[in-house]
């Protein structure tokens, strides 16, 4: 994205980066070692949603997934709250569940959380998430 982005820009352009509250900051840093003055707004929180992860864990509980994409750190840490919380009210330790993730920084927090990433899409996209899941579950893709 930088690169195409410096394509375009003269250098005396003043930048804003929208991103929500867990975003990265590696834009902006780059933009201003460049020499761009960069204004960073952040547009929305990124929070939990309870009662989503509460239905994950009923569905984890009930053994009703047979894979899961995971398109960020946050799907990931949602996802892996709402292991903990099935493993809990079950009182036993839970089978993995095979992950499909977005792209690396995805993968690495999935697997900091102790998650098994099957594959990660390339390219990094839903596209390639889909693609992912085709490649390794043929069948459970419907076309």
């Amino acid at each position: 994205m930088l690169e195409a982005l410096l394509t375009r820009l003269q250098g005396k352009e003043r930048l804003l980066v929208v991103r929500g509250s867990l975003g990265r900051d590696v834009l902006d840093k780059e933009l201003r070692r460049r020499g761009f003055a960069v204004d960073v707004l952040v547009a929305y929180e990124n929070v939990p949603d309870e009662a989503g992860i509460e239905r994950l864990s009923r569905l984890i509980e009930q053994n009703a997934l047979d894979v899961i994409t995971l398109t960020s750190p946050s799907t990931a840490e949602g996802f892996h709250r709402a292991r903990l919380i099935a493993r809990d009210r079950m009182n036993k330790d839970l089978p993995p569940l095979p992950a499909v993730t977005i792209g690396p920084i995805t993968t690495e927090r999935a697997k900091a959380l102790g998650l098994w990433v099957m594959k990660e899409a390339e390219p990094y996209t839903e596209e390639g998430l889909i693609s992912a899941l085709e490649e390794i579950y043929p069948e459970l893709i419907k076309r």
